[in-house]
């Protein structure tokens, strides 16, 4: 990569690195500074601290996304944003149907793991695990859902894919990892074996998120993978009495390995059913150029 296209890319940054690690470093600041000055209120003070918690994170990380990153990335001017937008795949898919595969792939992974949990015999129904006023997820999936897949495969994913060796298998993989090991963040706040779980079927949930975005070219689709996931999880995982080993290996291995696979077939197939009806219809569309129709 020459000098020039290094500044085009990163007008601040010389390095892919130094633009991941301040990505990271701002984003991790900008979700837990904010949201734990909260609890330097008195509790008794707090009417619902998880939807106040939410409010906050909602604005920092809106305005870091949206006002502060691209200055960072495009520093001529904030008018500039629609390109941004553009660069990070925020934008709707070229076909309206490929936001149903951000249905589809949430509910074979939804499935998949719902299996893994009822193998561990220890799955208990409640819907209050997901209901108001109990929990709130149904707001609350809104953070990781849509913030989350701007940083790790709007941002992260195309800087990734922008680098000398930034092939989309090379920039699916590094991504996910890094969005697995991002996950580790979570031990400051409870220090639980479930937070390893999730950071490991975060690295195959990553890979399909970031496989999605890059067939479609729109993280609109992750998004709404992503949401109804995170929304439905404490659903679908409830097994308190599980054992561990048995639970954390079911939900890896079959709950998010195995969907991942799945959900890469179906991807597949859809994409290239897509891309094989566009190239009869741009055939027939020069057969009737050359005949004058």
């Amino acid at each position: 990569m020459n000098q020039k296209s290094k500044e085009e890319l990163f007008p601040i940054f010389r390095h892919a690195w130094e633009a991941i690690l301040v990505l990271l470093v701002l984003y991790f600041l900008v979700m837990f500074i904010p949201a734990g000055l909260v609890y330097l209120i008195p509790l008794e003070e707090l009417t619902n601290p998880e939807l106040i918690t939410f409010s906050i994170r909602f604005v920092f990380l809106s305005l870091y996304f949206f006002v502060l990153w691209p200055k960072f990335r495009y520093p001529k001017s904030y008018s500039q944003i629609s390109e941004y937008l553009e660069k990070i795949l925020l934008k709707k898919p070229n076909h309206s149907w490929e936001l149903r595969l951000g249905l589809m792939t949430a509910g074979i992974t939804l499935c998949c793991s719902f299996i893994a949990v009822l193998l561990t015999g220890s799955f208990i129904l409640d819907f209050s695990t997901i209901l108001p006023p109990t929990s709130w997820y149904i707001l609350t999936s809104i953070i990781p859902g849509v913030f989350e897949e701007i940083c790790f495969r709007g941002i992260l994913l195309s800087i990734f894919l922008k680098t000398p060796r930034g092939n989309p298998k090379n920039a699916i993989i590094a991504s996910s990892i890094i969005f697995g090991l991002f996950h580790f963040t979570n031990l400051l706040t409870a220090l639980s074996v479930y937070t390893i779980i999730q950071a490991i079927i975060s690295i195959f949930g990553g890979i399909m998120f970031a496989y999605l975005t890059i067939k479609t070219n729109s993280i609109f689709p992750a998004m709404i993978s992503h949401y109804l996931i995170d929304v439905f999880a404490p659903l679908v995982f409830n097994a308190p009495e599980a054992n561990l080993i048995l639970y954390g290996g079911l939900l890896v291995i079959v709950g998010f390995l195995l969907s991942t696979i799945v959900n890469i077939k179906i991807i597949d197939y859809f994409i290239n059913k897509r891309d094989q009806n566009s190239s009869i219809n741009t055939h027939f569309e020069t057969s009737d150029e050359k005949s004058g129709i």
